[in-house]
């Protein structure tokens, strides 16, 4: 069973795009992961508000693009920000957009800051933005618990459940 303790994002892998992989920057041996987990879903762990942790995501992202795949980037972020997020990533990425991603957002401007709503991260979801402006076979969903998630209430771990049933629906 895999803990979902701190998971930053959930990379489901099939086909599409074109993303040149030398420009990925991903580690030596990221190819082999992708190898052994096509078809899958690939759960990456982080320590909340590192630079590191969402640039091997995006490095993880890019090279299974350059690698023709279709990938679903998981954030945790609660689920009631989705719609805040596809706004941001259908947007030209402006000043305006990026306000409109912020103002009244529970998850950007709470006052328990735990590294999850970093600048790191708002990098990793504008260089997918880009992405998908070119036409790359990606989409970002957010994964944390949110007002739907009722069932799982009075449960131990809720979060943890929450994304990954999540994860598992994508």
């Amino acid at each position: 069973m895999i803990s979902l303790l701190s998971i930053l994002p959930a990379v489901g892998l099939a086909l599409a795009a074109q993303v040149d992989e030398t420009v990925c920057n991903a580690p030596v041996g990221a190819d082999i992961l992708l190898d052994e987990t096509r078809g899958q879903v690939l759960l990456l762990g982080e320590m909340h508000g590192t630079e590191q942790a969402p640039k091997f995501a995006d490095a993880m992202v890019c090279l299974a693009l350059a690698r023709g795949e279709s990938v679903v980037l998981g954030l945790e972020q609660s689920s009631m920000e989705q719609e805040r997020i596809d706004t941001y990533l259908a947007s030209d990425g402006s000043e305006a957009a990026r306000q409109a991603l912020f103002v009244g957002s529970s998850f950007w401007n709470s006052r328990f800051r735990d590294g999850r709503s970093s600048l790191a991260k708002l990098e990793l979801i504008e260089l997918s933005r880009h992405r998908m402006a070119d036409g790359a076979d990606l989409s970002v969903e957010a994964l944390d618990f949110g007002p739907t998630d009722t069932d799982l209430v009075e449960a131990d771990f809720r979060r943890d459940r929450v994304m990954l049933r999540n994860a598992l629906s994508l």
